[in-house]
């Protein structure tokens, strides 16, 4: 997984330091080609990372990481993949985006290949899409974004979507 970004040793002693009282929700960045989601490694690098991870944190006592003080069940893909997408910079290479669909088929597609993988590994795991990022008008980023991917997905099973709400709650 060379081409991976991915250190076990960093993660160990991130995940190892979480107080088992704790439950971790995991994000899981993909490899992406600046300014979309199409992967920046094979399918099956990507799909071979996912599920090693995946298996090394699910506590089910095969290849787990040693001491694992409380498994990892729930499993994000990717952290506010719209922010990506509203004419802002990607922040690898500063060029501004815009909607293009072929981002949001990629990502579909790279969350459907997690869900397998995750699946081969931890079939009780939970896999969530990328996060809902508050930015002033949620109707456009679920038409926009949110909806063509979950229909890309249809018939995958999605166990929720996170969403992020910055400012006041109101």
């Amino acid at each position: 997984y060379a081409r991976y970004p991915c250190d076990p040793v960093f993660m160990d002693a991130v995940y190892g330091s979480v107080p088992s009282e704790l439950e971790i929700f995991a994000n899981i960045e993909t490899p992406r080609v600046s300014g979309s989601f199409a992967l920046a490694v094979s399918d099956q690098e990507y799909s071979d990372f996912v599920r090693s991870i995946v298996e090394r944190y699910d506590g089910d006592g095969i290849d787990d990481m040693p001491d694992l003080p409380r498994p990892i069940l729930h499993w994000q893909i990717d952290n506010e993949p719209p922010f990506w997408q509203l004419g802002v910079t990607d922040g690898l290479t500063d060029d501004p985006q815009g909607w293009p669909a072929l981002t949001r088929d990629d990502y579909a597609r790279v969350v459907g290949l997690a869900r397998e993988a995750i699946d081969t590994a931890c079939p009780k795991c939970k896999l969530f899409v990328g996060g809902l990022i508050d930015m002033g008008s949620q109707a456009i980023l679920v038409e926009e974004f949110y909806r063509p991917v979950l229909e890309a997905l249809r018939g995958s099973r999605i166990d929720g979507i996170d969403i992020h709400v910055y400012g006041e709650a109101g």
